[in-house]
């Protein structure tokens, strides 16, 4: 089964036009968000103020943001999206949030096959109580979780695409990295098949599963953890692949 997040083409006009997938439709107020394991959706919570999503919110495919999650946009159109959609967008502005105290941007664009937003190519072109409401959404929706969200004035399109092309290549990097490791463990074993972490990521951070020829899982482990591990009983080089890959990780 194709995994929204890594099997899904972003498009190939990036950074400003793209591919979306929508999780979030357009009037909900309930949480749906991308279940890492299963690149299904799963319920994350109602919303707990009376305010309901003002675009259809979703993600970019083969994206890597700041959070551990893919890289959010918010597409502007006339109707509701259904979740797990795909739908072409263009960026027009990027608006970044304080969430809980960490950063978090999130990608403005419209739908580039509504002809009511189309045209647009700034944010800043945009009726300006359409940008208020985005704003006030974000500022208000976890209010009665007890939570401070602190959104930051709309940045222009340019901003957006740097956020992109960040995503992008920090994907490609961690990639880099990692493939020489999963080589090493295919290598101690050849009964074991290797998912990369890239299609298993969980909240912790980067991880993969073993998954033996039978498809009994030996379970997913930490990156860091189970390669350390098998370094100490087989292969020193591995140690230093996974020094490398923890470098790059906090840098």
């Amino acid at each position: 089964m194709l995994h929204a997040w890594h099997d899904v083409s972003p498009g190939h006009d990036l950074p400003r036009d793209f591919q979306a997938v929508i999780e979030i439709p357009l009037g909900s107020n309930v949480k749906y968000e991308l279940d890492k394991p299963t690149g299904l959706l799963k319920v994350d919570r109602i919303i707990h103020s009376a305010v309901f999503y003002p675009a259809n919110y979703g993600f970019i495919p083969q994206t890597y943001a700041e959070d551990n999650d893919p890289l959010d946009v918010l597409v502007l159109c006339q109707e509701p999206v259904q979740p797990l959609a795909l739908i072409k967008a263009r960026a027009i502005g990027l608006m970044t949030m304080i969430d809980s105290g960490a950063s978090d941007d999130k990608v403005i664009a419209v739908a580039t096959n509504d002809p009511a937003f189309s045209d647009y190519v700034e944010a800043r072109d945009l009726p300006p109580h359409r940008l208020l409401v985005l704003k006030r959404f974000f500022s208000d929706y976890k209010q009665l979780e007890g939570k401070r969200v602190e959104v930051e004035d709309i940045r222009p399109a340019y901003a957006a695409l740097t956020v992109i092309e960040r995503a992008l290549a920090l994907r490609e990097r961690y990639l880099d990295t990692i493939d020489p490791v999963i080589g090493f463990l295919q290598g101690i074993d050849p009964s074991w098949t290797t998912q990369i972490c890239q299609r298993r990521f969980l909240p912790e951070g980067p991880r993969f599963s073993i998954i033996d020829d039978n498809h009994g899982a030996y379970g997913s482990l930490g990156v860091t953890d189970r390669a350390k591990h098998l370094a100490s009983l087989y292969l020193d080089d591995l140690a230093d692949l996974i020094q490398e890959r923890d470098t790059l990780w906090q840098g």
